[in-house]
């Protein structure tokens, strides 16, 4: 995973110029050596740590992609990764934020492997940026969106990138993936709002994040877990929530929060809106019961990752035959401390318990070590459930 990226974006960056895009452009060409068989058969997961001054940044000023029949990207001992069209602030040690870019595309159908083609065999709409665009819910999935990213992205072959929602998207309710992309690296992601009408602008709005991987590479077995201190519970046992896939995260079902059957529109760029008119807090014990198509917010045991970052499934076994969602995001942050909010979404009738399992968390370990308290984004410390940032319930 390229979860070290973020520093050396941020160095690596100037204005734009461009009006119509009245963003920060960064620009980024990283070429890695890679120096023999011992370094090779290190290198086995994420990026290495490019704060070391050998990895320092190309930084180009024509702002454009490389030609990469012009680039050496075949040779074994080359690592690129270039980075257009972003905003430095959306560069993490984890991942990078994608924006809503200018074509959105509505279907009724679930694609993988999509391709520009396809999105022009559906009903599409150009976007200018800043322009906003709605996104209609349905409780069924049935709207089913595909939009470009503002950002594109060139690699080496040996990386690989995925795409998951982001925390935000996940809490008001939409399943979100990246499901292709375009012929200039730009991706295409999928997007599923299942719980509220929201309103996005283009350039400006983030629904999904990418993770940036060495192709092929394991994730963290458990006695690397154990052995390195990648993850802790805090005032919980480590034993009981190993698993052969890393850890489980279980659900709290002490309190929850309800989405309400509203078509009131979520602006994803506000902040301070009144919860209350999209949300009802609900109080539980050693169970609940959830209601058919309808999302929730639960809470969890409190997780502390070190040098390390999480990718969470979105089901179990426990929920396999439902056909349900345990959580809709993607990724937990490397240092991030606090409850994960899950957002579990069930097209029946389904009885949770205190502790049962809502999901697991792939532990991807970070290459060089990371600073300490390096996650400061607005989730850190939460108690969970939280709900999204946009809402006034600033202590969850």
């Amino acid at each position: 995973m390229a979860t070290l990226v973020g520093d050396s974006l941020r160095k690596a960056y100037y204005s734009s110029d461009d009006v119509n895009t009245k963003s920060l452009a960064a620009f980024l060409t990283l070429r890695i050596a890679m120096s023999g068989a011992s370094d090779s058969s290190r290198v086995k997961r994420m990026m290495p740590d490019l704060r070391e001054e050998r990895f320092a940044p190309d930084l180009h000023s024509d702002g454009m992609m490389p030609d990469l029949k012009e680039t050496p990207c075949g040779q074994c001992d080359e690592t690129y990764f270039s980075l257009s069209r972003c905003n430095v602030e959306d560069i993490g040690d984890a991942t990078f934020d994608l924006r809503l870019g200018g074509l959105v595309a509505r279907s009724d159908t679930v694609l993988s492997g999509v391709r520009e083609e396809d999105l022009k065999k559906m009903s599409y709409q150009v976007l200018e940026s800043g322009e906003p665009f709605e996104f209609k819910c349905n409780p069924d999935g049935r709207n089913v969106y595909y939009f470009t990213s503002f950002e594109g992205l060139r690699h080496s072959s040996n990386l690989s990138v995925d795409v998951h929602a982001k925390s935000t998207t996940g809490r008001v309710g939409c399943h979100a993936k990246g499901v292709g992309r375009m012929g200039d690296g730009r991706f295409i992601t999928l997007l599923q709002p299942l719980a509220f009408n929201l309103i996005a602008k283009s350039g400006e709005t983030s629904f999904s994040q990418g993770v940036v991987r060495y192709s092929g590479s394991e994730y963290a077995t458990r006695n690397e877990i154990v052995e390195r201190g990648l993850v802790s519970f805090r005032g919980e046992k480590l034993e009981d929530f190993l698993h052969p896939l890393g850890v489980v995260i279980k659900f709290d079902t002490s309190r929850a929060y309800a989405a309400k059957r509203t078509n009131r529109v979520i602006d994803m760029s506000a902040r301070d809106l009144d919860w209350g008119h999209w949300w009802e807090e609900m109080r539980g014990n050693s169970e609940m019961v959830l209601d058919a198509k309808r999302l929730y917010l639960l809470g969890s045991p409190v997780i502390c990752l070190s040098d390390a970052c999480g990718i969470i499934s979105k089901e179990t076994e426990v929920f396999n035959g439902l056909g349900g969602f345990g959580c809709l995001a993607g990724v937990v942050q490397s240092g991030f401390r606090g409850g994960i909010t899950m957002e579990p979404y069930f097209p029946i009738k389904t009885r949770i318990r205190m502790g049962d399992v809502a999901g697991y968390v792939l532990i991807d370990p970070i290459m060089g070590k990371m600073p300490k308290s390096t996650y400061t984004g607005d989730y850190q410390e939460q108690r969970a459930p939280r709900l999204p940032k946009m809402f006034s319930d600033k202590k969850g």
